[in-house]
């Protein structure tokens, strides 16, 4: 298991080029200085088989600190999930008493699937307030979204790289399934894996701040042209089908 420990200091140079956010600087408020930020990358078969990163962060003072864990091989499943708990009942402990992530009950299935696997019976939604902002923008702006739409909202630009939920799954299926794979794994894929889960976990710390400046005008503007472009999309299918219609 790799573990991974990145400091940053808010709104400083690094976190800047980290994720393009053009902000001059967060308000400190209890929401986001008492909150665990959590994203994590698995591979899911029909149930969950693996945690393949854990990342989190927390504010303290000035900095946003992230920790992640990286699966290597099979072997390292235990000791990874139990860091994960170990991590999380520390974090309340020490008076974080939010947990957020975007569509958290994805997250949290796969957390409470492998805590009892390893014989742990903890229930995250009674140890923390769950604050999921997929639900959240949904109950103050009506409309469920994608993560990268609600960090346009947020101002919040990615600059890192792009790596789809299918070839993580398929890097973590293969990672259990070969001992030796992370040994044919190189060490930029490594790297790419664990950036692209860090800016996931750094952006939510930004959108919960940004939240009181979404814009309600520009909401609005994104689910006319998304309307739009949807009936764009049935009408050129109807025109396909009438098309194959007509000629057979």
């Amino acid at each position: 298991m790799i573990e991974q420990i990145t400091r940053y200091k808010l709104y400083g140079p690094e976190l800047r080029e980290l994720t393009a956010n053009p902000g001059a600087g967060p308000e400190e408020t209890e929401l986001t200085s008492r909150s665990v930020y959590l994203d994590l990358e698995h591979y899911i078969y029909h149930k969950p088989i693996a945690l393949g990163i854990f990342g989190a962060a927390v504010r303290e003072n000035d900095e946003l600190i992230c920790t992640q864990y990286f699966l290597e091989n099979k072997t390292d499943l235990k000791t990874m999930v139990l860091r994960s708990h170990e991590y999380l009942m520390r974090k309340r402990r020490e008076g974080y008493d939010h947990l957020v992530a975007f569509a958290a009950r994805n997250d949290l299935m796969v957390l409470h699937a492998m805590f009892h696997k390893f014989g742990l019976n903890t229930n995250l939604r009674e140890v923390f307030q769950v604050v999921d902002l997929q639900t959240r923008f949904h109950k103050d702006f009506s409309a469920m979204i994608g993560l990268n739409a609600l960090e346009q909202f947020a101002g919040v630009e990615r600059t890192g790289p792009s790596i789809s939920g299918s070839t993580i799954a398929k890097t973590f299926a293969a990672v259990m399934a070969d001992p030796n794979y992370i040994l044919r794994m190189p060490t930029e894929k490594k790297s790419r894996l664990l950036e692209y889960n860090r800016m996931d976990v750094v952006n939510l710390y930004y959108i919960l701040d940004a939240w009181p400046d979404i814009s309600q005008v520009e909401v609005d503007r994104f689910l006319g042209e998304r309307k739009a472009a949807q009936q764009q999309r049935q009408m050129a299918r109807e025109v396909v089908e009438d098309q194959s219609h007509s000629e057979s």
